[in-house]
């Protein structure tokens, strides 16, 4: 008789794309590895077909969910720790990634993660989670007039908000607002480096990618930081170079490069 282990281990792969959660137990059913044991997912499907479910179905484990966030957390601290950097790491989960309010809601009550909104909806979403006093919300995307009033007023009631800049002219944008509402902003940078990534997404970065600042319009913020005497405004140096990234040497380029720009910005 066949061992059905190895035949649904040899058929569905667990240890090669979900190691540690998933895996194959005596019975031959794939299951979930948890914190206080093993889920079979025939289990779940038959209780789901017994509240008069049908397949397919999406299966959530927010422990997962908890774990993986955790161990990315954990890696760039012990990462900070062994290198003496004198700062520390704050992860962002992006709502694009998966919207679902549970979701978001399970990364901020058991995460010190923060939130990364590209949209308007994704911000009064990110908004409406009851983030954790001083948890980062960072905006990406096209931000006009009222999305910047929206931001800043946001900030001005205690939430840690810091929008993106990704062209030169939505500094000038987001100081006519703040200008108007009586608000000092905070605001970050997008900088288009010259690294790229690799995959799918890898033109959505470089020096031809269509958002964020240049060497030259890097400069050009400076000198209008310093008539506005609002140099201290600026938090944060903000790269991407593509999702999905399928090799470690365009990583490691593009934080060098990142790292050189900060480097000579705060000389």
């Amino acid at each position: 008789m066949t061992d059905p282990v190895s035949v649904n281990r040899a058929l569905f792969r667990p240890h090669q794309w979900g190691r540690p959660v998933m895996d194959i137990n005596p019975l031959g059913q794939v299951v979930a590895k948890l914190e206080h044991g093993e889920v079979a997912l025939i289990d779940v499907v038959k209780r789901l077909r017994g509240f008069g479910y049908d397949l397919p179905a999406v299966i959530r484990f927010p422990e997962l969910i908890t774990r993986q966030a955790t161990n990315l957390h954990d890696a760039f601290e012990k990462a900070i720790h062994e290198s003496g950097y004198s700062n520390r790491y704050t992860g962002l989960y992006p709502l694009k990634v998966n919207p679902m309010a549970h979701v978001a809601k399970t990364i901020l009550k058991t995460t010190p993660f923060g939130l990364e909104a590209g949209s308007k909806a994704e911000l009064v979403e990110a908004l409406s989670l009851a983030i954790p006093a001083g948890r980062p919300v960072l905006v990406n995307g096209h931000k006009d007039a009222v999305m910047m009033q929206a931001m800043l007023e946001c900030s001005h009631l205690g939430h840690r908000v810091i929008p993106i800049v990704e062209k030169l002219h939505e500094v000038e944008r987001l100081f006519a607002v703040a200008r108007r509402l009586k608000i000092k902003p905070r605001f970050g940078v997008r900088v288009r480096l010259h690294a790229r990534g690799s995959g799918r997404w890898e033109d959505s970065a470089g020096e031809r990618a269509k958002f964020g600042l240049n060497s030259f319009e890097i400069l050009q913020l400076v000198d209008y930081l310093k008539k506005e005497n609002a140099l201290d405004c600026w938090e944060l140096l903000h790269f991407h170079i593509g999702s999905q990234v399928t090799e470690v040497r365009p990583i490691s380029q593009a934080i060098n490069e990142a790292a050189r720009i900060f480097c000579q910005l705060h000389k």
